[in-house]
């Protein structure tokens, strides 16, 4: 790759999530037009050790929705974001505590082979970019969910 695709590659890497222009040219860029996204489930992960533990709210994008006619696969261009809230418990329910982050993943066959097709972004809760190992931290529990498309969270339209 030349040094001229690598420093734009840096440059939507670092300021993607802030300028429309680059976000444009960064699939995994923070979408701030996700309240405009389907909000299709909320979750309730009640296990303290599990890594998933909090609530959740869900947003799709609309090439998500596709999946429902696609045998359950999720076209390219699918964007899945999940706001990760501390949980607040009641003595009647649960509920959102404070926002921890956003974890957002983005569908795209050829430019993420390497797991199953899905990129994988985290984002503190003023949007910026984390550190992630998506090996690690992602693809570690995704890769056991292929019958999902490698998505843990399953909703209907």
């Amino acid at each position: 790759m030349s040094s001229v695709a690598w420093l734009l590659l840096a440059a939507v890497s670092l300021w993607g999530s802030r300028s429309p222009q680059l976000a444009a040219l960064d699939p995994m860029a923070f979408p701030n037009e996700f309240r405009q996204w389907a909000h299709p489930t909320t979750i309730v992960n009640e296990s303290p050790n599990d890594p998933r533990y909090g609530y959740h709210d869900v947003y799709v994008n609309e090439k998500s929705l596709d999946k429902n006619s696609n045998q359950g696969v999720y076209p390219d261009g699918s964007k899945v974001l999940l706001l990760f809230y501390d949980l607040e418990k009641t003595p009647n329910d649960y509920g959102r505590g404070q926002l921890k982050n956003y974890l957002l993943m983005v569908k795209d066959e050829q430019l993420y082979m390497k797991t199953g097709g899905w990129g994988f972004a985290s984002f503190a809760p003023d949007t910026t970019r984390q550190v992630l190992d998506v090996q690690k931290e992602c693809w570690s529990c995704h890769s056991n969910q292929s019958r999902t498309d490698y998505v843990f969270t399953n909703f209907s339209q």
